[in-house]
């Protein structure tokens, strides 16, 4: 049976088998030249996660909570002979707006050779040691990655500072726990221990397409950025999820988990797997990752959002069938499993 005569493709909304994407409203708190702000603007206005950036001024001013609280994440740095108007309201503003949420990037040189975030940030907050000394000038590139699976290191093959590269030798502070460090063995990426919104990159956040302090900009500094700030961002429920337990020839069970509580789901099958729009009705433009699914049951989830269905799995399945669920309640499809 195809789904179109059982199924109101009305019923479905645009999203594709993934978690939708994240758009995130960013705030930029350089105190550097122009030229940086923008390098780094432009490096995290590339990566579709983030909808917009903007540029506060921290050298003649200082954001205020309210201000801070209108946007998602905050990236902040200092580079010499540049100063944060106020290091220490700067501290305390940002760690009144991480306790109300929003999530902060810190970057060299907070611990190295600029000011430190002081104030209210100082102690719990800052992940790197205050005011931690640096190395001579020199191109530093990736190490030891202790935390492989960590969404900061999502994609990310090469890393290397520029010829001019700075990094602090403090280190992180108790606070920290490393994800990644230099081939020298200084800390290169830290979150906080407790607070998962809060990392520090040890690298200026701008590349050497604006100066050589700049991490290259044939390497992966400008995904890592994007990455830190995606994972300090608000991440959303999780997505719905679909597992089959069985083979072929014999029974199978269906588990479909993160529904909506007691909301309608749809469970279908296709021979064929590649990217398919429904063409009517209001939701055409729906995109699913396999082609006009067949229904196996639409029905309700229970009142934890999970869904089960069982049912002989014929041996012609194997190799040939793959499987979607849609929570119709929320509009969101699962995952693809192929048989």
């Amino acid at each position: 049976m195809s789904l179109s005569p059982f199924f109101p493709l009305a019923m479905v909304a645009l999203l594709s088998s993934s978690a939708a994407a994240q758009s995130l409203n960013v705030a930029v708190l350089g105190a550097d030249e122009a030229g940086a702000i923008a390098d780094v603007e432009f490096i995290l206005q590339s990566d579709a996660r983030i909808a917009t950036t903007t540029s506060l001024d921290v050298i003649n001013t200082t954001p205020s909570v309210a201000t801070l609280d209108g946007y998602d994440v905050v990236v902040v740095w200092n580079k010499p002979p540049f100063v944060f108007n106020d290091e220490n309201l700067l501290g305390s503003n940002l760690a009144a707006f991480n306790s109300n949420g929003g999530g902060v990037v810190e970057c060299f040189g907070n611990g190295g050779v600029g000011q430190s975030l002081l104030g209210g940030w100082d102690g719990y907050y800052n992940v790197a040691v205050s005011n931690g000394g640096f190395p001579f000038l020199g191109t530093y590139s990736l190490g030891t990655v202790q935390n492989p699976t960590h969404p900061a290191m999502a994609g990310v093959m090469t890393f290397s500072t520029g010829p001019w590269g700075y990094y602090s030798t403090g280190g992180l502070s108790a606070q920290g726990v490393s994800v990644a460090s230099y081939s020298t063995g200084g800390a290169l990426i830290g979150e906080h221990f407790a607070e998962p919104n809060i990392m520090w990159l040890n690298y200026f956040p701008f590349s050497t397409n604006h100066s050589n302090y700049g991490w290259d900009s044939g390497t992966d500094g400008g995904l890592i950025l994007a990455n830190a700030v995606a994972h300090c961002g608000p991440q959303g429920p999780p997505p719905p999820t679909l597992s089959i337990a069985g083979s072929c020839g014999s029974t199978g069970t269906v588990t479909m988990t993160n529904m909506t509580p007691s909301g309608l789901v749809f469970l279908g099958w296709s021979t064929t797997q590649a990217a398919w729009t429904v063409p009517n009705g209001p939701c055409a433009g729906l995109i699913l990752d396999v082609v006009n699914p067949n229904r196996i049951i639409i029905g309700p989830a229970d009142a934890a959002g999970n869904f089960t269905f069982s049912s002989g799995i014929p041996l012609s399945a194997c190799g040939n069938v793959f499987v979607i669920g849609v929570d119709v309640a929320s509009c969101t499809s699962t995952n693809t499993v192929a048989l």
